[in-house]
């Protein structure tokens, strides 16, 4: 059992290693930043900032998303009219995002200083990240 729970840590590790290298480290948006490392680019970046904050995220009650034909675990979007101020909620195109990776995984990424946007953009693309 012991080592089979090595193999399974170094296997994550290396998975890890391929994930941050796809997403390449956040140059806060490509501003950069005077001092201070990758890791807290991330910390100061506003895209990458915006992708970690949970009242991002539309939220309407069940019995709504029913009435529309939504069904009440997908994802939603949400547009707005500037001139009438109306706010307009829909069925994300893309169903996957930075949402679906595990928290734990996200805050090693982001302390790690890797790209969430990146990230983001390879989730919702579907992209295959491959390894050596």
């Amino acid at each position: 059992m012991a080592n089979a729970i090595q193999s399974l840590s170094a296997l994550a590790a290396d998975l890890t290693v391929v994930l941050a290298s796809a997403c390449g480290l956040c140059n806060n948006c490509g501003e950069g930043c005077e001092d201070g490392c990758p890791a807290e680019w991330v910390a100061g970046c506003s895209l990458c900032h915006d992708l970690l904050d949970d009242s991002q995220t539309v939220s309407i009650p069940g019995y709504l998303l029913e009435e529309a034909g939504i069904p009440v675990d997908a994802k939603l979007e949400a547009y707005t009219d500037k001139d009438s101020g109306q706010i307009t909620v829909v069925e994300a195109d893309v169903q996957q995002d930075i949402t679906d990776v595990p928290p734990g995984i996200l805050t090693v990424l982001a302390q790690s200083g890797v790209c969430l946007a990146e990230l983001d953009e390879l989730i919702m693309l579907e992209e295959i990240v491959y390894g050596k």
